[in-house]
């Protein structure tokens, strides 16, 4: 008897007979444990590629920054050759476009858009809406300016489904067949990580963003998932991120070696917004001026600058 007693075994037997709700408790906490050693070993620990600048220069690569503020083109018109609408009304928006001769992307979910329940759907009025703004924009004589059409940003984040977002495209594709100067415009959106690539088909220029990865997303991540999709005569836009403090060397260098398929580069992003210090970056205006300078000469490049 004093044999069992002093038993470890026999004792730990009698604890969880006496306690049984433990045992499913203690089970559970080490299952999720392993689970996270597991993930943690299993993380992927991304980098940049290993690829140099060619001498070799493309004169229809378009270079740039993904949306804007207000004050932004001032800031980078010396070394962008594209240029985005952003977070300012129309006027603003003509006033950039009537003196300068750039490649402009237009943001169109203000035209196109509403939410229900804290997600984008397709506005019921968004045919009219976006016919007005174009015809505003045709009045201005700078509707034929834009070269890009962009409906909506990480479909698969901000709209309710898929649905709601072939509608967007099928309407942007109705006003595009409307305007002549719209003609050679580009429909183009870019998609949110590892959530699929909702109507892909439908778009003529295609991105996936996904800072974590860096320039390897290009070739064994979101990126390269991306062009195993393309379609013939499909043509991406690769998302670097200097806001997370990516390099430009190897996003420019896979830009000029894939001219087939690389239409632009849209970097995320410029501004940095005083009233979103809640974010986990910095944008590249309030970075370190070397930082800055690395970026404003791989614009240079893409615009078929030769010099370092």
């Amino acid at each position: 008897m004093r044999d069992l007693i002093d038993n470890p075994y026999v004792n730990i037997f009698f604890f969880f007979l006496v306690h049984p709700w433990l045992l499913p408790a203690i089970i559970g906490v080490i299952i999720v444990a392993i689970v996270l050693i597991y993930k943690q070993k299993k993380k992927k620990k991304f980098k940049d590629i290993s690829l140099a600048i060619p001498e070799s220069r493309r004169t229809d690569l378009r270079f740039g920054y993904y949306s804007s503020l207000s004050h932004t083109f001032a800031q980078v018109k010396d070394h962008v050759n594209m240029f985005w609408s952003g977070f300012y009304d129309l006027d603003t928006w003509i006033k950039i476009l009537k003196p300068a001769d750039k490649f402009y992307v237009m943001d169109l979910p203000a035209d196109l858009t509403s939410r229900e329940n804290g997600k984008m759907v397709a506005h019921p009025d968004r045919e009219s809406l976006l016919r007005m703004t174009f015809q505003v924009m045709r009045d201005a004589g700078v509707l034929h300016k834009i070269a890009y059409l962009y409906p909506v940003d990480e479909p698969q984040l901000n709209m309710r489904d898929a649905d709601e977002f072939l509608k967007l495209i099928q309407t942007v594709k109705k006003l595009r067949s409307e305007f002549d100067e719209l003609k050679n415009a580009k429909i183009m959106t870019i998609y949110l990580r590892g959530q699929g690539f909702w109507h892909s088909a439908e778009l003529d220029v295609v991105g996936v963003d996904n800072y974590e990865q860096k320039s390897e997303s290009l070739t064994k991540g979101s990126h390269a998932d991306l062009v195993r999709n393309l379609l013939a005569g499909q043509k991406t836009v690769l998302v670097p991120g200097p806001a997370f403090g990516h390099n430009p060397e190897p996003w420019v260098a896979y830009a000029l070696t894939h001219p087939d398929e690389v239409e632009m580069i849209a970097a995320f992003t410029w501004f940095d917004h005083p009233a979103h210090k809640d974010v986990p970056y910095t944008g590249l205006e309030a970075a370190p001026a070397e930082f800055v300078n690395k970026w404003r000469r791989a614009g240079h490049i893409c615009m078929g600058e030769k010099g370092d």
